[in-house]
């Protein structure tokens, strides 16, 4: 299959990704900007939200069904919005725009998107190759087997996910958004797994994060037309972001979350009246933030405590404003108090969910891995784990500092030496309590942080980039001719445009290229591949024709084998490689080779109905050593080969027929 012919199917995810969201925002009474960057945050809601209570009312999970859920919510919004308005007597005004005349602003408005959409997206095939390749990572064995059990079972609560099992209703949480949405795509366009899977990570990519981008920059600059085309030819300049997701993991929930996190921070801005939109409505940005944030606490939790962690800067600026920038002695006061209450009880909040919302101990065993003077040096200059400085981005990152101090901007540096500070820490600070206490929400992992820093370097660069243009032009005008003439403002957009298409080019530097390069090792399929192997593969695509429906197939998940649920949906014994095998698993896991000479081999084997094994030999993911009985079966008494394809072998234990 070639990428053109995944056209069909990106239309398909884009129509999932947008549509119902911008359903609900534009009930809400969201436009322009603020409209179409809500609406992939929404939809992500409406769809987590929706799987899990279909799932509670015996509901598959589909397309269809994510229609009604949608008329529901949007009918539902509508309601409230009536009610308040009709209370209110009020409207809910446009939101600021720029100053172009319409057909430039459009233009200005489609570049800075296409800019990203355009070198995100070919990035992103060259990483993955082909159509169909999938990530040979640890962690996508869970994915796709995820996926394959919503496909089937229609069932895709966050509730129940984690367990991979469709029958069960035992809670095991794990944040599903990602995979609800794929689920969509692949009911929506009835392609593969694999396919929906890269599509849809190259559309929040290449679209959801230059435009969740682009809303948190105009908190800062408004709806000016510079700061956003900046903004979209520097959103595809950082290698941590979203470069990193696709390669290290594999973390596509994360992926999908921090698209979403600038959105959400821009919406915590906007409600406390510190951004720029002055004309919106703050019951706008409430309804947005409240129903982005469920969404993007199911697309990863931890994402959620980066917001909180955020929110920290703005929410502090605004404390400043709301005490001292008020006229009368009594009404300072009153204001003082209402606004210390506030940041105390979200003090309060923030503490007990830093203190709760975290994983194990356990599984937070990533260790420091360079010195904390090191760490703060790559975080300040956007090259975290030992990258190649980008250059541009650094330069920028200064001037937007510079910018913003001067205009008195501070929340937004408050932003980025909170997240400075964790890279630094998690990075370079020696495993103990401490760095655990810091770090441990994002499962002390350095990777998860550096794909943070992005989200604030961005903006200030952004800020940076955009100042020298607009100053750069200022200058100009007042020199050629009077600032008002429309040729004159053409002339100025044609001048920014090559400035920031520019900028682009220069910003993908020797960092991305190198990252590029990395993560299209993990994509690769060859015969060496690490997790499957091209002739594995190939052996999956075909099993349907030799295992009938319902039975369960033995392999160790850690050489890929699992992934027989995904490509055939003939059930995995393990469905993951982080599952767990029960007491009458452990003896057919152990001791298969001895089928043929020990009876109670087979009588676990009729109990589990697991006639079928895949031997994928001792190759594993990760070089770890597991399951030896599930490798070298050729020839072993008791079993007879089904069919082969290189050193891949599916075998029928026939011993127990």
């Amino acid at each position: 299959m070639s990428w053109m012919q995944t056209i069909p199917t990106i239309i398909a995810g884009l129509l999932v990704l947008f549509l119902p969201g911008a359903l609900l925002a534009r009930t809400m009474g969201a436009r322009g900007l603020t409209l179409w960057s809500a609406s992939a945050p929404l939809t992500v809601s409406i769809a987590s939200v929706g799987a899990i209570l279909l799932q509670i009312l015996n509901f598959r999970w589909s397309v269809v069904s994510m229609v009604l859920i949608t008329l529901i919510f949007t009918a539902a919004a509508a309601g409230l919005r009536v009610l308040w308005l009709r209370h209110t007597s009020g409207s809910w005004p446009r939101p600021e725009v720029g100053r172009l005349p319409g057909v430039l602003r459009s233009a200005a408005y489609l570049l800075a998107l296409g800019i990203p959409a355009a070198i995100i997206s070919v990035r992103f095939t060259r990483i993955f190759g082909g159509p169909e390749h999938i990530s040979q990572t640890y962690d996508n064995v869970f994915h796709l087997n995820a996926l394959r059990v919503i496909a089937d079972s229609g069932r895709a609560s966050s509730l129940t996910l984690a367990s991979l099992d469709a029958s069960s209703n035992r809670l095991s949480f794990y944040p599903a958004a990602w995979h609800d949405v794929v689920a969509l795509v692949v009911d929506a366009s009835g392609t593969s797994i694999p396919l929906a899977v890269n599509v849809t990570n190259i559309i929040i990519a290449a679209v959801v994060w230059p435009l969740s981008a682009m809303f948190l920059v105009s908190t800062l600059t408004g709806r000016r037309p510079a700061p956003m085309m900046v903004t979209g030819a520097l959103a595809a300049g950082f290698s941590s972001f979203p470069y990193l997701m696709v390669d290290f993991g594999v973390l596509y929930p994360t992926l999908l979350a921090i698209a979403l996190l600038p959105f959400c921070l821009g919406a915590v801005v906007e409600l406390l009246g510190i951004g720029r939109d002055r004309r919106a409505s703050t019951i706008l940005y409430v309804g947005l933030l409240g129903v982005a944030s469920i969404g993007l606490t199911l697309a990863h939790p931890s994402t959620t405590m980066t917001l909180i962690a955020f929110a920290v800067a703005p929410l502090l600026v605004w404390f400043a404003k709301r005490s001292i920038h008020v006229r009368g002695q009594e009404h300072r006061i009153r204001k003082t108090l209402i606004a210390s209450a506030s940041v105390l009880a979200y003090g309060a909040v923030a503490w007990l969910l830093w203190t709760k919302v975290r994983p194990s101990e356990a599984a937070s065993f990533w260790p420091p891995i360079t010195t904390l003077p090191r760490a703060i040096g790559e975080a300040l200059t956007s090259a975290p784990q030992s990258r190649d400085l980008p250059w541009l981005i650094f330069a920028l990152t200064i001037v937007g500092i510079v910018v913003l101090c001067v205009q008195r901007r501070l929340w937004i540096l408050g932003c980025f030496l909170i997240s400075l500070g964790f890279y630094a820490v998690v990075a370079g600070y020696p495993a103990g309590p401490t760095r655990s206490f810091w770090t441990g929400v994002w499962y002390n992992d350095a990777y998860r942080l550096a794909a943070l820093l992005p989200i604030t370097a961005l903006v200030i660069s952004a800020i940076g980039g955009s100042w020298l243009i607009e100053s750069s032009l200022r200058g100009a005008q007042r020199l050629l001719a009077p600032a008002k003439r429309p040729a004159l403002r053409a002339i100025s957009f044609a001048i920014s445009a090559l400035l920031v298409l520019t900028a682009a080019a220069l910003a993908q530097g020797r960092s991305i290229s190198t990252e590029q390069a990395k993560a299209a090792q993990s994509y690769s399929s060859t015969d060496a591949s690490p997790l499957l192997s091209s002739d594995e593969e190939a052996l999956l695509r075909r099993i349907e024709q030799h295992i009938p429906a319902g039975s369960v197939v033995v392999g160790n998940p850690w050489t890929g084998a699992s992934l027989v649920y995904a490509y055939s949906g003939r059930d995995a014994m393990l469905p993951a490689i982080s599952s767990s095998p029960s007491p009458s698993e452990r003896v057919i896991l152990s001791r298969l080779k001895a089928v043929a000479k020990d009876p109670e081999v087979c009588e676990m084997i009729a109990r589990e109905n697991s006639y079928y094994v895949l031997d994928f030999g001792p190759k594993e993911v990760h070089q770890g050593k597991h399951y030896p009985a599930l490798t070298s079966l050729a020839g072993t008494p008791g079993l007879r080969r089904l069919d082969s394809q290189g050193a891949a072998g599916l075998y029928e234990v026939a011993a127990c027929r």
